[in-house]
């Protein structure tokens, strides 16, 4: 008996010819602004690129921050310093342009319409239509939600608006935390230059520097949850506090509009 292999094409044909549940909208959004932390690959499934690009942001973020303490190098006569701060650097920049080019080269795949989940179903769809008889539709107005998030979104106002009240009291609790103790010590404090001249740490400094670590983490985790939000509201994918679904609706016409 003569057995014939099954080729390529014939075993990925099932998939490729089926169309993703996940919104391209939302994969392109979250690619161009939060893209470098992984958040579109968490989207479509695909969570160890997530988790790589998370770890490579944290690592370029760690060591590229010296970049705003580089004067440092100069003001000391530490030459061991100098040599450390200009490698940690280097390194940093590197990991952050590498990991910002492999984003880009999902971000234009996405655009493109090559994009695929993680079962490798084709990303063609831009926004999935909603059927108001099978799903209820919030009364909320969608483009009043997406500007709340857009620009406001730091602070929950946009789920204050949608009814998600105790969201949105920890978001705008936290974000004013975040914002207040960011700026306070954003001059009055320099990890390379505390670390440099270490006589300088006192109970003051102390302080300065556990307020401007939690701030700085609220600060950015809650600029995170922002993003997530508007991009969800952006794609038809956010629901109110009645789970219902804040969507953007084209106008049906009349049938005088059609007429004419």
């Amino acid at each position: 008996m003569e057995l014939y292999p099954v080729s390529k094409a014939d075993k990925v044909n099932s998939t490729e010819n089926q169309i993703s549940r996940k919104s391209r909208l939302a994969a392109l959004l979250f690619g161009i602004f939060l893209g470098t932390i992984g958040v579109h690959d968490f989207y479509l499934g695909k969570k160890n690129r997530g988790i790589w690009h998370i770890i490579l942001t944290v690592l370029s973020t760690i060591l590229y921050t010296n970049l705003l303490n580089f004067k440092t190098a100069y003001s000391t006569d530490n030459i061991v310093l100098t040599l450390i701060l200009f490698s940690l650097l280097f390194t940093g920049a590197s990991i952050c342009i590498g990991n910002f080019i492999w984003t880009l080269v999902e971000w234009i795949e996405i655009a493109k319409g090559n994009g695929k989940d993680s079962e490798g179903k084709n990303l063609k769809q831009w926004i999935w239509g909603v059927n108001s008889e099978e799903e209820e539709i919030s009364p909320k107005d969608y483009l009043t939600s997406l500007l709340l998030g857009i620009f406001l979104g730091r602070y929950g106002i946009e789920n204050f608006y949608l009814g998600k009240t105790k969201k949105a009291l920890i978001q705008l609790i936290s974000g004013l935390i975040a914002t207040a103790g960011f700026f306070y010590t954003y001059k009055k404090l320099s990890w390379i230059q505390l670390l440099a001249d270490p006589s300088r740490a006192n109970t003051e400094l102390i302080i300065l520097a556990v307020i401007k670590l939690i701030s700085s983490i609220l600060f950015y985790l809650t600029g995170l949850w922002k993003g997530l939000d508007w991009i969800r509201i952006a794609s038809n994918l956010y629901k109110d506090y009645k789970n219902r679904r804040v969507v953007y609706l084209k106008k049906e016409k009349t049938e005088n509009e059609t007429m004419s």
